[in-house]
């Protein structure tokens, strides 16, 4: 997802992080497709990139981050190219540099145990590292960072594995504990001054005019929103493939974070911002579709259940009823079939062709306004159908030619 810009006060590195802020984060990471340490330095980065095409030659790929942090399959030359790119851009940088692996001392990758551990593909013994740097109250929130970016990748590439087929057999713990201890590592780390003190000095290091001091508030401002953005779009992306259970697994992790229920809330809202305004969408077409060619907007509005319906199932998957934007969603459907029959009532008077559709709309209705409308439609169609149906058979139009005397 790319966020949209209704920023919440965020602005700067903070947007960048949001637009960042996807279940591909770490699989796009540029540090991790190329291989190269958060310090990396402008020389090595070019050096990457110029390797990148020697090996395309040669019908090979850069091994990227090593041992159980190598993807798979390996990046290919357009992908290290356009991490190259990023790393060419201070602020998508600086995003990538704070979703990846940190030195105890900024700038000191080159002789960090645990970074030359991770280069090796020792993933235990980085974390033995990491685990005395927590009783070392200059170097404990840089652990904690580390933590919660391994358990973070860890979640994240378990859920990749799963949409691509290869899924290990009982991942599911892992998986879920991955995520727990990746949200509780974040919450804390929000709260952590000293992390955000490394992100300032990290900056500093840079010495980039386009990237400020700010660029480090900016990020912590953006942080709790963004991790939990990207939970909520696997939730989204279940759905939309009809996994339900996979998206209430998803929703419920994501409640059980140590985050306020407004940061949730917000990230639920930009995770369904394009299912909600993609049936503003259909709403809008099959509304003016169906004033174009009133004789055929019972079809328009079959159409609009097809295309609406799906859309609707992915919003209920993830809100609970009474939720506005949910609850909503469904009244903008129901509304907007039901003025397709308007339409087409007022153009053949086929109440019976209008009456087997309106009774989804009316089901649909969610909201006491659009259920007291629609309930009042369903009285007037019944009676306009019973006026124009024949008594005897039931089908016929009504021939006052039979009545009984």
């Amino acid at each position: 997802m790319r966020s949209d810009r209704r920023s919440d006060g965020i602005e700067g590195a903070g947007l960048a992080l949001l637009e960042s802020a996807d279940p591909l984060l770490y699989r796009s990471n540029a540090f991790r497709v190329t291989g190269l340490s958060v310090d990396a330095s402008a020389r090595e980065i070019s050096r990457q990139g110029q390797k990148a095409q020697i090996l395309e030659r040669q019908g090979k790929r850069v091994d990227g981050a090593s041992g159980g942090l190598t993807l798979d399959p390996l990046p290919d030359a357009d992908a290290v190219r356009d991490a190259v790119q990023r790393l060419r851009d201070p602020e998508r940088r600086l995003i990538d540099e704070f979703f990846w692996f940190w030195p105890e001392q900024a700038g000191g990758s080159a002789a960090d145990a645990s970074i030359l551990a991770l280069s090796r593909g020792d993933l235990g013994a980085a974390r033995g590292c990491w685990a005395q740097w927590l009783r070392n109250p200059a170097s404990a929130s840089v652990a904690l960072h580390n933590l919660a970016i391994l358990s973070h990748v860890s979640a994240l590439d378990l859920e990749w594995s799963k949409t691509q087929g290869n899924w290990p057999p009982g991942s599911e713990k892992l998986r879920d504990d991955s995520w727990r201890d990746a949200f509780e590592g974040w919450a804390i780390l929000v709260r952590e001054q000293a992390i955000w003190g490394y992100l300032a000095e990290r900056i500093r290091q840079l010495d980039d005019p386009r990237l400020t001091y700010a660029a480090a508030k900016q990020v912590r401002a953006a942080l709790p929103i963004a991790v939990c953005s990207i939970s909520a779009l696997l939730a989204v992306q279940a759905a939309e493939r009809g996994d339900l259970d996979e998206a209430a697994r998803c929703v419920g992790l994501l409640q059980g974070a140590r985050f306020d229920r407004s940061v949730v809330d917000n990230a639920l809202h930009r995770a369904i911002a394009p299912v909600r305004e993609g049936v503003a969408l259909i709403c809008k077409l099959a509304n003016s579709e169906a004033s174009a060619c009133p004789q055929q907007a019972n079809e328009t509005a079959r159409g609009l259940l097809e295309h609406g319906l799906p859309r609707l199932s992915v919003l209920d998957a993830l809100l609970p009823e009474g939720h506005a934007s949910r609850d909503g969603a469904h009244d903008e459907v129901a509304l907007a079939t039901f003025d397709c029959l308007l339409e087409y009532s007022r153009a053949t008077s086929n109440w019976k062709a209008v009456a087997e559709i309106h009774v989804v709309a009316q089901r649909l209705a969610a909201g006491r306004t659009a259920r007291e409308r629609l309930d009042q439609a369903a009285e007037a169609i019944e009676k306009n159908l019973l006026s124009s149906t024949c008594w005897f058979c039931r089908c016929r139009g009504a021939d006052t030619s039979s009545e009984i005397a």
